[in-house]
């Protein structure tokens, strides 16, 4: 724990990004992030509810660095939607950008309030750091696999990944 309320904060993402042995930065607003081939995860505290009295909820956000155009978003929301029924995190959605391009963009929340601890904060940052990344593999193979193997996928849709 970093700081004297004892709740897990910038400080205590570092520290769990130095004991997994990953290298980490911060960006010009002083946002800490992890870049891996393909994607870059944010680890953002934010305000919680309509003032900062509500408190604060802990976010890791991964942005996909593959493009896709406009006109494959219905597809893309296809892949998604397999994917949000079988996955409990991390939530995923297009973004767009100027010109009409979209990229994908991930989350998962953790309210930080009374009771989290550093374990329990410790696994979940794990956990969805390693399922961004399983993610962006599972979406890859998916969209990179010959037209027969997606076919053959799409028929096992519902099985375990």
């Amino acid at each position: 724990m970093a700081n004297d309320s004892g709740a897990p904060d910038q400080g205590t993402v570092k520290r769990i990004l130095d004991q997994a042995g990953l290298s980490y930065g911060t960006d010009g607003e002083g946002d800490l992030f992890a870049a891996w081939e393909g994607r870059r995860t944010y680890f953002l505290f934010l305000p919680w509810g309509e003032d900062a009295a509500g408190g604060r909820v802990f976010t890791v956000r991964t942005f996909y660095e593959r493009p896709f155009r406009a006109e494959d978003r219905p597809a893309l929301l296809d892949h998604l939607d397999v994917w949000h029924r079988g996955a409990m995190w991390p939530k995923v959605h297009t973004y767009p950008l100027e010109g009409g391009e979209l990229r994908l963009v991930s989350e998962a929340e953790l309210p930080i309030g009374p009771g989290v601890g550093v374990e329990q904060f410790t696994v979940c940052l794990v956990a969805w750091v390693s399922a961004a990344g399983e993610f962006q593999e599972w979406l890859t193979e998916r969209l990179d696999a010959p037209p027969t193997a997606r076919a053959g996928r799409a028929a096992r849709a519902g099985t375990k990944r």
